[in-house]
């Protein structure tokens, strides 16, 4: 599964670098789930003291 998820961001990152289209994840969904994500570990801290990413 994963190799089949890399192959598709890759397809994807190549294709905005060389070919001009956008980024199908643009900056400011990834801060937004990077955000959601912190808050979601500031409410609990034993997982975050468990899990890192």
């Amino acid at each position: 599964m994963y190799g089949a998820m890399a192959l598709q961001y890759y397809g994807m990152l190549h294709r905005t670098l060389t070919g001009g289209e956008p980024p199908e994840i643009t900056p400011e969904e990834v801060r937004l789930q990077i955000a959601v994500m912190e808050e979601c570990f500031r409410q609990n801290a034993e997982f975050a003291r468990k899990h890192t990413f």
